[in-house]
């Protein structure tokens, strides 16, 4: 899917629409599985992508992306944006806030924001 994305969308986004081309100006973002994707994506493709919106990011599917995201190396400046309701399963939530601590302990520049639904009257 990374590779799909890479190679054959984003020429293709580039080719039909006004948008900036360089690596500083290209994100990408998803939730859920999606979100994982992102955040395996950003990693796998990091000369291409420098930074990712994760919303709600189903790790647990793959709990090694972990040891493998804090082991590869990343270009200066790549930001991770990871975003999580506050009514997600207290488990699901602790384990994002452990995962933005635990990369942010190895120099990921992380902003972690959990949240909380509008409620109405």
């Amino acid at each position: 899917m990374a590779e799909f994305i890479v190679n054959d969308v984003m020429p293709e986004v580039k080719r039909q629409l006004r948008v900036k081309r360089s690596r500083k100006h290209t994100y990408i973002g998803g939730s859920s599985l999606g979100g994982l994707m992102s955040f395996y994506t950003l990693i796998e493709y990091n000369h291409f992508f420098s930074g990712a919106l994760v919303y709600s990011p189903a790790f647990w599917i793959n709990p090694e992306i972990f040891d493998w995201a804090t082991q590869t190396p990343l270009k200066k400046k790549t930001k991770v944006i990871l975003i999580s309701g506050e009514l997600e399963h207290p488990m699901i939530l602790d384990g994002h806030k452990k995962t933005a601590k635990q990369f942010k302990l190895v120099g990921f520049s992380l902003t972690f924001e959990s949240i909380e639904p509008k409620r109405t009257a």
